[in-house]
């Protein structure tokens, strides 16, 4: 197997131990190519569902960001699970966007990394 089919069981495994609790995944898009974090993303987000676990994630990629966008247009349960919070040091509270508005977020390229 290679690293992304590696990670990607990892992943799932941490999903299922973590059940009822929370999840926190650093850097999530490491080893997986553009063209599986669609589906990485829903993974994750029916993953945490099945799970009833909270998952907290960090990227500092924009393909990360416009494929939980692009599962959130797809996806009516993924639209209403998935947030993206942007941290600012300068503020009080992060900057928060919703699943449904993600899509027009990455459209318009707004940064929210």
């Amino acid at each position: 197997l290679g690293d992304g089919m590696r990670r990607l069981l990892a992943l799932s495994m941490s999903l299922i131990q973590c059940e009822q609790g929370a999840l926190i995944i650093d850097e999530i898009d490491t080893g997986f190519h553009y063209s599986v974090m669609v589906d990485m993303w829903r993974l994750v987000v029916h993953g945490a569902i099945k799970s009833n676990l909270q998952v907290f994630a960090t990227t500092h990629s924009l393909d990360c960001v416009r494929a939980l966008a692009s599962l959130c247009e797809q996806d009516a349960t993924a639209r209403s699970a998935a947030s993206v919070h942007k941290i600012e040091p300068q503020l009080e509270r992060s900057v928060s966007y919703a699943g449904e508005e993600l899509p027009i977020v990455t459209r318009q390229e707004i940064e929210v990394r």
